[in-house]
């Protein structure tokens, strides 16, 4: 079994943004969730 502690406030997961581009759509992840998850994926490669 993994166990993480992350120190820190938690951040909520905020919901997908789209944009279009052309004939397409793309999403992406707002800016402090995107921020919020490296944080985490740091964290947990130094574990």
């Amino acid at each position: 079994m993994i166990r993480l502690t992350i120190p820190g406030e938690p951040v909520a997961q905020g919901r997908p943004r789209f944009s279009r581009r052309g004939k397409y759509v793309s999403t992406y992840d707002p800016p402090k969730s995107r921020g919020y998850k490296e944080y985490i994926k740091q964290i947990a490669r130094q574990e």
